[in-house]
């Protein structure tokens, strides 16, 4: 009879990664939110993968890939909907100075 096998050790960031990056995904339309979540998980990825390079024994590559992957689409989406945002506040804005400046000259 095989004694049981240890489960392999993963690493301490694989899985703060992934919900760090599955929470910018899910936190896109509060932008600033989206955009903190998705840095900070691109920042435990790159830790998890220097130490997994230190550490070949640690598990949890394919972990810390995928909150990778979620984090660089929600930091990127996030970015994008700040964007939106800031031309949708330009053109209200250009647009009121237009009308304000219309009132002044007919006046």
């Amino acid at each position: 009879m095989d004694p049981p096998h240890a489960a392999a050790e993963s690493s301490e960031h694989a899985t703060p990664t992934l919900v760090l990056g599955i929470l910018s995904i899910a936190t896109i339309g509060c932008f600033p939110v989206g955009l903190v979540l998705g840095f900070i998980g691109i920042a435990r990825a790159r830790a998890g993968f220097a130490q997994l390079q230190s550490s070949p024994q640690l598990q949890g590559r394919g972990l810390l890939e995928a909150g990778r992957i979620c984090s660089i689409i929600g930091t990127a989406l996030s970015a994008l909907t700040a964007a939106m945002w800031a031309f949708y506040i330009l053109v209200v804005l250009v647009l009121g100075l237009l009308s304000i400046i219309a009132e002044a000259t007919r006046s």
